[in-house]
This record gives C-alpha cells, sequence and structure tokens, in this order.
C-alpha cells in the first residue's frame, strides 16, 4: 500500500506542479485538469507503475483515477508551489525505482522518463530565477547546483547524478530517452494547448 501511495500518489501529484508551473498555471486542479498534463500523469502510472507493483492486492487502476480525480477537485487549493517543492528528495525516492523496475523487466520507462525531464526543465527556471515562486528544497545546496546548470551540458550533469538516478546516471540509454523526453517537452512548452507531450 504504501509503495503505491508514494509512486501512484506523491510522485504524480509532484509531476502535475512542475508541469502546471512551466505553463504558468498555480493551482494542482488547475494543472491535473490540463489535457496533456492528465495524460501525462495517467501514461506513467498505467504504462509503468501499474506494472512494476504487479500483482497486488489493490486495484491499480482504481487507484490512480481516484487520485486524478481527487486532484482535479477544483476546491481544494493545493499550490503548484506547496506540492513541487523537494524535487531533489522526491525523483530518488519516488521517481526513480519505477525506472530501475522497468529497465530491471525489460520495459522502456517512457512514461516514467518524463518526470525526470519535468524536474529537469522545472530546475533549469529555477537556475534561471525564472520561476513565479520561491522553490523549497531541503535537498538543495545552491552552489554546487548552479555550477551544474551553467556547465556546457547542464542535462548530462543531472542525468549523472548517482544521488538521483543511482546506476542509471551512468547508463547511456537512460540518458538518451530523458533527453528525448525534454526535447518533446520543450515543443510542448511552445504550444501547450496540444494535447500530446
Amino acid at each position: 500500500w504504501e509503495e503505491a501511495k508514494i509512486r501512484i500518489l506523491n510522485a504524480t501529484h509532484a509531476a502535475i506542479a512542475w508541469a502546471g508551473t512551466l505553463i504558468g498555471l498555480n493551482y494542482i486542479d488547475e494543472s491535473t485538469s490540463h489535457p496533456a498534463i492528465y495524460q501525462l500523469a495517467h501514461d506513467y502510472v498505467t504504462q509503468d507503475v501499474i506494472p512494476s507493483l504487479s500483482p497486488s492486492p489493490l486495484d491499480l487502476a482504481d487507484y490512480r483515477d481516484v487520485v486524478l480525480a481527487r486532484f482535479s477537485n477544483p476546491y481544494i487549493k493545493d499550490t503548484n508551489q506547496r506540492v513541487g517543492a523537494d524535487g531533489l528528495s522526491k525523483i530518488p525516492g519516488m521517481v526513480t525505482p519505477t525506472l530501475q523496475q522497468c529497465y530491471q523487466r525489460g520495459a522502456q520507462p517512457t512514461a516514467t522518463a518524463v518526470i525526470p525531464a519535468l524536474f529537469f526543465l522545472f530546475m533549469q527556471r529555477w537556475a534561471d530565477d525564472n520561476l513565479p515562486y520561491c522553490y523549497q528544497d531541503g535537498a538543495l545546496q545552491v552552489d554546487t547546483l548552479r555550477k551544474q546548470f551553467a556547465s556546457a551540458d547542464p542535462l548530462h550533469a543531472y542525468l549523472s547524478d548517482s544521488a538521483l538516478f543511482a546506476e542509471l546516471a551512468s547508463d547511456k540509454a537512460f540518458h538518451e530517452l530523458v533527453t528525448r523526453r525534454v526535447a518533446s517537452l520543450q515543443q510542448w512548452l511552445k504550444q501547450p494547448e496540444l494535447a500530446a507531450v
């Protein structure tokens, strides 16, 4: 149950907050209601998390739908700022395990790779002082991260961080996958009204 909560509720929540922030939204409900963001969250759980946690005593598809419905509730005014905090702990704790398990079972974690791609673009905005709010992160070493984003290839430096991605930090296929996801997100950010990410 705890693993399902971490990966389906917590990781999805953070991804929605980062995606929403990147397109100028302030709240989780409006971010979740955006068709492209809803789809990337739904795909992440459906394509990668459910197979990673199966068999399960829980109806994981039902739990996914309950979680996304709750995040879409306009009466719960949760902010992207609050939910998007502490990403440097959320990636290794909530996202990397799904990436690892996908590779272990011979699957390409395309849907999950969008989450570290989103966080990279989110932190790029932070490094450029271009977030609409003050980002809070207990693991943030400001000078180190600013140097990383000022380097010749900040995406490579980010993906090579074993504190975030464990052994995947040296995995060429993982680097290539997230690099493709970053490129597709950059295209989407030019026209966020498009449904596909």
